[in-house]
């Protein structure tokens, strides 16, 4: 039961006639009048039949922009299908965009999928889930198989990351004007045991190539590379999933450049003095190995990456402790968004007092980054520090949230180096000991007044850096301080008639170095949302207007980037419902952007260069049908 819709799940039922019966009490001990209607059931009574299930939707969609007279046009087709036949599911996705060009990688997506019992498989663009290490949601055109029994499961995925990408050419020159892209491949294999609702032990391979013959040497800005990545994760759940622990490692190898292919075992011994039990060669089929192979030894543990995770909710409390460390050398293409040469541990506490009206979160993390001083830069302790608390008290009252987070850098560096060198004397400051403080206070409240539902919401955030050794920088005191904090405001009205309206005021200041750089604006909005025809048509129309202005000062020079522009955007659109199935949207967006800004010369008191205006218009058409 929420403040709109009451939900009620029963099971199956039978054949005939039924009847809704609702009755209750306000707070105040007054009888809610009864509400009672009924409704029929259609069929026989028996087993369940076999019948076909169809869900889907198509759209079309146009785009229509232009920019300073310059016109931009987009039109996408796509769709989505799913039928479902007994113990048989097949789902389909197709989205097509004039966009699409052999320029770039794909935009154009297509993905059909079969599910059985037992198996499933997937045709077209996939993205498979692993191992968090490894291979984590990336997209692979080709095809994914799943064959799960249970307590063992076989996953197997093949297919292109990247498509190559010809490079462009100066035609009178010749020179490459825009490099181009190596063709890549990955292969993932995955073996594990337990269904995972209690447990599972998986093992991974994951091996992604680039395709040396895909592209000339020197026709990419990036040399054809080679990786491997072996790996095993364990997920144990008890009590219904409110005790988990997951446990992730990995090890990588990748070749950073496979032009030249693997190097034989008599040359790495010549080259690295050392004695090989094996011929590299004879393992070029799974990893290309050769001088820019890393890690080069792996008796190090450079490339190793694990993490483990233990989480308990008990007690109307969420706790989730985690550790974890990610090799410097570690690299995984099947995820290449990881951060490595991290070590660390995170807390993370959430618990629910009052009967769910009151949250309370409390967090803390460390890690050391650079800890394998693999790379020669300094360790960096990171500490984070995080609180906060939620409160709602009901429907009748406002609900406030305050959260704080304090994020620390220090690498233990006290002093300034100085180095002799042939030149002369350097000094380097690698000093590092700053303290980032975000402090972020929403406020809601749904209240009636004067017969209309008003929804306000107040936000306040603020963010401070400090630097402990900013006065004493080498390049300047205190350049690296910032100070920002932001203020929004927001009042959604609804009428006793079909109209809304939202009206919306942001602001932002901004200082940097000690009031040295400064940028600010402010934004006010209103939008009116009117229905029609028995809330078939939705209509809108909004506008708002931003305007904003700052100094960037270049040291060293007399110049200054000055800020000083207004934007203004007026917003036209309608929703109309066709027939329950069918609706279609179009949209309309002008923008005027006005920039009075530029580089100013303060030693001339002029401008050198000044930032241009220019006018946006924007329509949009998009029409959907439901199958």
């Amino acid at each position: 039961i929420d403040q709109y819709v009451i939900t009620y799940t029963t099971s199956r039922l039978r054949p005939g006639k039924h009847q809704v019966l609702i009755q209750g009490y306000l707070a105040s001990g007054q009888l809610i009048p009864t509400v009672r209607w009924h409704f029929f059931v259609k069929g026989r009574e028996g087993g369940a039949a076999t019948e076909v299930t169809l869900n889907g939707r198509v759209f079309a969609e146009t785009r229509q922009e232009n920019i300073s007279r310059i016109g931009f046009t987009a039109n996408n087709l796509g769709g989505d299908m799913s039928v479902k036949y007994g113990v048989i599911r097949t789902d389909a996705h197709v989205f097509l965009t004039s966009r699409e060009s052999s320029r770039f990688q794909p935009r154009n997506r297509y993905t059909f999928n079969v599910e059985l019992p037992l198996l499933g498989v997937t045709f077209g663009d996939t993205y498979p889930y692993f191992n968090e290490l490894m291979l984590w949601g990336k997209r692979v055109r080709g095809i994914y198989g799943r064959l799960h029994f249970g307590f063992i499961n076989f996953d197997v995925v093949h297919g292109q990351t990247n498509r190559k990408v010809a490079p462009e050419f100066d035609p009178t020159t010749n020179a490459i004007t825009r490099f181009g892209t190596h063709e890549q491949n990955l292969l993932g294999l995955r073996t594990s045991f337990g269904s995972g609702k209690h447990f599972q032990l998986g093992f991974n391979l994951v091996k992604v190539r680039d395709d040396v013959n895909s592209l000339n040497p020197g026709e990419s800005s990036e040399t054809p590379k080679d990786n491997l990545v072996l790996g095993s994760d364990l997920l144990i759940a008890l009590d219904n999933r409110r005790i988990e622990l997951k446990a992730s490692a990995a090890f990588s190898l990748l070749t950073n450049d496979i032009t030249n292919g693997p190097l034989s075992k008599q040359k790495i011994e010549e080259q690295f003095d050392v004695n090989l039990p094996f011929d590299p060669a004879d393992f070029k089929d799974w990893i290309i190995i050769n001088s820019s192979t890393v890690p080069l030894d792996p008796r190090d543990l450079t490339s190793l990456a694990w993490l483990v995770r233990f989480r308990m909710n008990y007690f109307n409390n969420i706790l989730n402790v985690g550790f974890k460390s990610l090799g410097s050398q570690y690299n995984s293409l099947g995820n290449t968004f990881l951060r490595t040469d991290l070590r660390g541990f995170f807390f993370q506490d959430r618990f629910r007092l009052f009967k769910n009206r009151v949250f309370v979160n409390l967090g803390f993390e460390r890690y050391i980054d650079n800890f394998d001083q693999n790379n020669q830069s300094p360790a960096t302790a990171l500490s984070t520090f995080i609180y906060g608390i939620s409160i709602f008290p009901g429907s009748r009252y406002p609900s406030l949230s305050v959260n704080v987070r304090n994020h620390n850098r220090d690498n233990d560096i006290e002093q300034l180096i100085i180095e002799q060198t042939v030149s002369g004397q350097v000094t380097k400051d690698l000093r590092e000991d700053n303290t980032t403080r975000d402090i972020a206070v929403q406020f809601n409240y749904d209240i009636n007044l004067f017969q209309l539902e008003h929804s306000i919401t107040i936000g306040y955030i603020l963010s401070d850096r400090t630097d402990r050794f900013g006065s004493t920088r080498l390049t300047g005191p205190n350049l690296s301080d910032v100070n920002s904090n932001i203020q929004t405001f927001n009042l959604r009205t609804r009428y006793r008639f079909p109209l809304t309206t939202n009206f919306t005021f942001a602001r932002n200041d901004n200082s940097f170095a000690k009031g040295l750089n400064n940028f600010k604006f402010n934004m006010y909005g209103i939008r009116f949302e009117y229905q029609f025809l028995h809330r078939k048509l939705q209509t809108y129309f909004g506008t708002n207007v931003t305007s904003a202005s700052g100094t960037t000062v270049f040291l060293g020079t007399t110049n200054q980037a000055i800020t000083d522009y207004t934007r203004t955007a007026f917003n036209l659109g309608l929703r109309f419902d066709i027939s329950s199935k069918h609706f279609i949207l179009i949209d309309g967006h002008i923008i005027r952007f006005n920039d009075n800004g530029g580089t100013f010369d303060t030693s001339t008191q002029s401008f050198i260069s000044r930032n241009p205006s220019f006018t946006d218009r924007l329509l949009r058409i998009y029409l959907e049908s439901r199958l």
